[in-house]
């Protein structure tokens, strides 16, 4: 594939699934990957050693406060892949004010704050990756899938910009 030796990455969501598979996937190519899980550290911890060399990190990307300590954990990092979200399945009206808010500040909140801490040390080294992962429900519609398609469209818009 490509040779990732001494770059640094952080993938965010990456204890299970699609996340798991980047991380791997980085560590394979020669990346130092920190595997992040929002708040068990145990499970965080378990995923990591599937990973030879990974460092498990915890932060709830809800609360924006906790991008600042993710950050004074891992430094500065060459790759950033944006993957972790939170997806509810209900009719457009029939979301509550909390799943609104949750599923906005993980998909898109979080994005935006993690790239305004991360990027600066990217622009300085004059390297650096960001990497979203959207939805095909940003291009189609889906009776239950409404608010994560706007959210990954946003995200998508705002890496794009």
């Amino acid at each position: 594939m490509f040779d990732l030796t001494g770059k640094t990455a952080l993938v965010t969501g990456s204890t299970q699934g699609i996340g798991f598979a980047i991380a791997k996937a980085l560590a394979e190519q020669g990346a130092a990957v920190y595997v992040h899980g929002a708040r068990d550290l145990a499970k965080c911890r378990a995923a990591s050693e599937k990973i030879p060399g990974s460092i498990p990190v915890t932060a709830d990307l809800l609360d924006v406060g906790q991008i600042d300590a993710l950050y004074d954990k891992t430094g500065a990092v060459d790759i950033l892949v944006l993957n972790a979200s939170i997806q509810y399945k209900r009719a457009w009206d029939a979301f509550t004010l909390a799943e609104y808010d949750e599923q906005m500040d993980c998909n898109l909140k979080a994005s935006y704050f993690m790239m305004q801490k991360y990027v600066p040390a990217m622009k300085e080294k004059g390297w650096g990756r960001i990497v979203t992962l959207g939805s095909v429900n940003q291009y189609n519609e889906h009776p239950e899938l409404s608010l994560y398609g706007v959210s990954k469209a946003a995200q998508f818009k705002l890496v794009k910009n």
